[in-house]
């Protein structure tokens, strides 16, 4: 029996390590084509073989080897922060599909040299902001233990609005185990009656933090993509706004709302 959203988002773990075998993803054919929109952004997928790609790709990022797996989704969108952010959004939802159909994912946020990629596959305007290794893993599960990833508590991640706590801890649940960039859990959240405001930190990370990972502002705001999937995931009857863009706090830029509409 196939899992549902909520299942794959905690069973789901990252695959670094694949078998040379190329998998049948026809149950996510259809959000494969055309294009797709986040806040009227909009989001194509690429999917290339790994043998046209790996040498197109840095080998080493720090202690984050270069994933080589026998296929690639490739997130291709407008240039700056809000192709980053509806890349991570649409991203995530493959990569939840592929969990609850137990295909094997891993998010690739540095490659090499996006501009370089993104000629060599022929992206026109648009940039590459991410990819995502897929397919069969090479020993071990497709899935994890219920609950077994390290995660903040969700206590760490509420910026204000601590009283409605109570009303949103099983949707902050399916926040807290989405993946991000070395584990970094950039989002954080202002809780309100009838929404959630979503927020990343700003600045904060070591300077050989940085040193390894790269441009970790960009992976932040793929990030807030991906938690913005999961926060739809775990709302009932949810819709993403972008409210006022002056929301902005102290070390903390806002990124977009989800409303449970009535």
């Amino acid at each position: 029996m196939v899992m549902d959203l909520v299942d794959a988002v905690f069973r789901r773990k990252s695959t670094r390590n694949y078998t040379d075998d190329v998998v049948d993803v026809g149950k996510v054919d259809s959000l494969l084509s055309g294009t797709h929109s986040l806040l009227g952004v909009d989001v194509a997928v690429l999917v290339v073989d790994g043998s046209d790609l790996h040498d197109e790709m840095d080998g080493v990022v720090g202690d984050y080897g270069k994933v080589v797996a026998p296929r690639y989704f490739v997130l291709v969108s407008e240039e700056g922060d809000w192709g980053a952010v509806a890349s991570g959004y649409f991203g995530e939802k493959l990569v939840l599909e592929l969990t609850k159909h137990g295909v094997a994912s891993c998010w690739v946020g540095e490659f090499g040299d996006r501009d370089n990629i993104s000629d060599f596959l022929g992206c026109g305007d648009r940039v590459i902001h991410a990819l995502i290794a897929y397919g069969a893993p090479e020993g071990g599960s497709v899935y994890r233990e219920a609950g077994a990833a390290s995660r903040k508590d969700i206590s760490e991640l509420i910026i204000d609005g601590d009283s409605y706590l109570s009303r949103w801890r099983e949707v902050l649940d399916v926040v807290k185990y989405a993946p991000s960039s070395i584990n970094s859990q950039p989002w954080r959240f202002v809780l309100k009656e009838k929404q959630i405001d979503l927020y990343i930190k700003v600045g904060g990370l070591k300077k050989k933090i940085l040193g390894l990972v790269g441009d970790i502002q960009r992976l932040n705001l793929i990030d807030s993509g991906i938690a913005l999937k999961h926060l739809e995931v775990g709302m009932d009857n949810p819709k993403i706004v972008r409210l006022d863009l002056e929301r902005d706090l102290e070390k903390f830029r806002y990124i977009a709302s989800v409303v449970e509409k009535n």
